[in-house]
């Protein structure tokens, strides 16, 4: 009897609630994004633009989902311990966004999930979105710098917006 190969893609799920520190640092011809428990390496202008336009995306959702402008309860970690490490290349899968007004969030406080291909970051409160946000953002911008080829960040941003728009205009035409 032959052994059948059995294949499993390892996804990682980070869940974060109130500020908190996200450090983008070059290591070499790649970026990495340190997040409280994880480190995510983009080893390239097409992956750190998947990330990038994905949390572009999700700014629409928060913009809709955060009213609250109080932290969820939030944790803070007595050192920056990394128990997952993720490397992102190439091209990715469309981004899944979606969130929850803070009546049905678990936090009480709204929840945006941002997933490109094996990675999902769940923020819980506003605070955590634009920590996020920001770190995002930053690493576009030195991939940006680094290798060459691609758009602007804001460039990008009016991009990604651009197409999110068209996309519900169509969704409403339907």
């Amino acid at each position: 009897m032959m052994a059948q190969r059995a294949h499993h893609e390892a996804s990682l799920v980070v869940r974060l609630a109130g500020p908190h520190t996200v450090m983008v640092e070059l290591v070499g011809r790649m970026i990495q994004v340190m997040l409280p428990g994880a480190v995510i390496t983009l080893t390239d202008l097409t992956a750190a633009r998947a990330l990038y336009s994905a949390w572009i995306e999700g700014r629409l959702m928060s913009r809709r989902t955060f009213r609250e402008t109080w932290p969820a309860r939030s944790y803070q970690a007595p050192a920056q311990t990394v128990t997952a490490a993720v490397r992102i290349s190439g091209k990715q899968p469309e981004p899944v966004i979606f969130g929850k007004v803070p009546v049905h969030s678990p936090s009480g406080r709204g929840q945006v999930v941002v997933r490109v291909g094996a990675l999902t970051i769940v923020c819980d409160d506003r605070f955590a979105w634009d920590s996020q946000f920001q770190a995002w953002r930053q690493a576009y911008e030195l991939a940006y710098q680094l290798w060459p080829g691609g758009l602007a960040p804001d460039t990008l941003a009016a991009r990604v917006e651009a197409k999110v728009a068209n996309r519900q205009d169509r969704k409403l035409s339907d």
